[in-house]
């Protein structure tokens, strides 16, 4: 399965490797995560409201998050918290913090992005020049110079730190899974398509104040937005358990989940193309694209929302999951 939040990937990883708890739910509308718009036009990943995640897994998992990062405070004041949370924690205990990527040379930075905000787990370990870099959303995990991950976390222009405890983790009722799923779905709308299509065509037409010079940054993060589509799967998986549908319609709605992923992949190439080139000749592939990709994405909510009803009408307590199916 894909990796797709960076700090949702670090609260499911604790789940899956310290508890016998479902953590898919969880996974619910991160294909509506939010993303930010800025004053320039540029579309990016990162949001400093973390709120509807945390408060996400506070709801579905009963297990309180503690936000140590003072936004108030300045990166020396957040490093010594940072320092004594690493000295105190106990086995049970799982210090997130978010540091600049770019700046990790022992680790690849696949989206090229600069700055690169990201979070990811950090343990000591009997090196005192070592940490321990446990990053879920990368699948990686090792020892990286302790100097380095302080110099990521010192020069990151954002920031966030967050600690959770897996002793404190509860399997989710059906009625919280339930109003979770209400709370994050738009059955009708896909919003960063909309934008994406809107924005463009503004750009190419240089419309609202945007040119056709603005457009190259603004589409740079769209693939790193788009991988939270995959998050359908981890939906449809946790229906299938229960609903026993073949994995021949698992692999057919997985199929259309990638066909969306593919049509922003064809979206952003073809407006990166559209900008150096000026060839606006590429702007109806690049609109249909994006149109494809909303008429797929519309189906597959149609389809999460019968499962999802389905779900709710049947006895699900009379139904036993195979754990490994989440491992």
């Amino acid at each position: 399965m894909v990796k797709v939040h960076c700090l949702i990937s670090c609260f499911c990883e604790v789940i899956k490797r310290y508890t016998h708890v479902d953590y898919r739910p969880y996974y619910f509308g991160v294909w509506d995560a939010d993303f930010v718009k800025k004053e320039d036009g540029v579309l990016t990943y990162y949001t400093d409201n973390h709120e509807p995640i945390i408060n996400g897994f506070e709801h579905l998992f009963s297990a309180n998050v503690q936000e140590w990062y003072d936004s108030n405070k300045d990166k020396e004041s957040n490093l010594q918290t940072f320092l004594e949370l690493l000295d105190s924690r106990n086995e049970h205990q799982f210090v997130l913090v978010q540091i600049d990527m770019s700046l990790i040379p022992e680790r690849d930075n696949k989206f090229a992005l600069k700055p690169f905000p990201h979070f990811l787990m950090i343990s000591k370990t009997e090196n005192e020049d070592e940490w321990f870099m446990f990053d879920p959303d990368f699948r990686w995990e090792g020892n990286v110079k302790k100097a380095t991950v302080i110099e990521a976390f010192l020069q990151n222009p954002f920031g966030g730190g967050y600690l959770v405890d897996a002793r404190n983790i509860v399997a989710p009722s059906y009625e919280k899974t339930e109003q979770y799923f209400h709370a994050t779905f738009q059955r009708s709308h896909n919003e960063f398509t909309s934008s994406l299509k809107a924005l463009i065509s503004d750009m190419a037409e240089e419309r609202n104040g945007y040119t056709l010079d603005m457009l190259l940054p603004a589409v740079k993060q769209v693939k790193v937005i788009a991988i939270r589509k995959y998050s359908y799967e981890y939906a449809f998986m946790f229906f299938k358990d229960y609903l026993q549908y073949s994995r021949d319609e698992f692999l057919r709605l997985a199929y259309q989940i990638e066909d969306v992923v593919q049509a922003f992949t064809t979206a952003q190439y073809l407006a990166v193309k559209m900008s150096m080139t000026k060839n606006l000749a590429l702007l109806p592939p690049i609109i249909e694209a994006l149109e494809e990709a909303d008429t797929i994405e519309l189906q597959i909510k149609e389809e999460l929302e019968r499962q999802f009803v389905q779900w709710t009408l049947m006895d699900r307590a009379a139904v036993t999951l195979n754990e490994e199916e989440w491992r």
